[in-house]
């Protein structure tokens, strides 16, 4: 993505029409659809305001996917995400965690870490009275 994308797709996550993007960043409609269309190129000082308007840092506004990081793409995504409400933030927070956990339990279990898993063939409270369990490996 380039600046272009970058505005139309930060103003959509908010809900807003260029002429709303317009108004909160207080430049004109035209210059929005200009921007979008990759037709005009900003000034310093019409970042700042789609910047604040926007809700963004200077990174996600100006980021360029064929030249950033998937760091970069990953900060820039949770950066929009900081928008959302809070139930939502906490759904993304539970979806990222589950997923490195995941990942982790993948990795520990995988084949060429050769870890086992051990199964009891008994409830660990009867184990706990009875003899040692006979384990199965």
């Amino acid at each position: 993505m380039n600046l272009a994308e970058n505005i139309k797709r930060l103003r959509r996550d908010k809900g807003w029409t260029q002429s709303q993007l317009a108004k909160h960043a207080q430049v004109g409609t035209n210059l929005i659809s200009k921007l979008e269309r990759g037709a005009a190129d900003p000034r310093l000082s019409t970042l700042y305001k789609l910047m604040d308007a926007l809700g963004c840092s200077a990174d996600t506004l100006l980021m360029d996917d064929d030249r950033i990081s998937t760091s970069a793409l990953l900060k820039a995504a949770l950066e929009r995400a900081l928008n959302l409400p809070e139930d939502k933030r906490k759904i993304i927070i539970d979806v990222v965690d589950n997923y490195v956990m995941a990942e982790g339990f993948r990795e520990q279990f995988s084949k060429e870490n050769n870890t086992l898993i051990r199964v009891w063939d008994q409830p660990p409270d009867k184990m706990l009275k009875d003899e040692p369990s006979q384990a199965v490996e």
